[in-house]
């Protein structure tokens, strides 16, 4: 299955991921895509492919904070 997600960071992408990858994506709402750094961090961060809960979008984003919570761009 192809999954277009949108990025703040790294504009559209997409992924294909398996059948196990859509079943964790649907259970734990999150997949992870893989690990990146733009100019300025100070080290990579985890990319995951996440579901919006609210608006039911693709996205992908880093875990924030503490709690590790994501943030929907279409949603924010």
């Amino acid at each position: 299955m192809i999954v277009q997600v949108r990025d703040r960071h790294f504009g559209f992408k997409e992924f294909d991921i398996s059948l196990i990858e859509r079943l964790k994506l649907k259970l734990e709402c999150k997949i992870y895509a893989f690990h990146a750094s733009k100019e300025g961090w100070s080290e990579e961060l985890p990319f995951y492919i996440v579901k919006c809960d609210d608006c039911g979008k693709y996205f992908l984003d880093y875990p924030h904070g503490h709690r590790e919570y994501f943030t929907c761009p279409s949603c924010n």
